[in-house]
């Protein structure tokens, strides 16, 4: 994801969403994306990261 980021591959107005383990902790900040938006339901967490 990362030099995809880098080539412009995404438009301005991305939005990246990842589900894991609630007991996983990502990043705040990958390359040019910040975390928007974090929900835990019940052992899954769901992490929205945006531009």
């Amino acid at each position: 994801m990362k030099k995809w980021l880098r080539k412009s591959f995404f438009s301005e107005d991305v939005m990246v969403v990842c589900e894991t383990d609630k007991a996983v902790e990502l990043p705040e900040e990958i390359v040019c994306l910040g975390i928007w938006k974090e929900k835990i339901y019940g052992i899954s967490k769901v992490t929205v990261y945006v531009r």
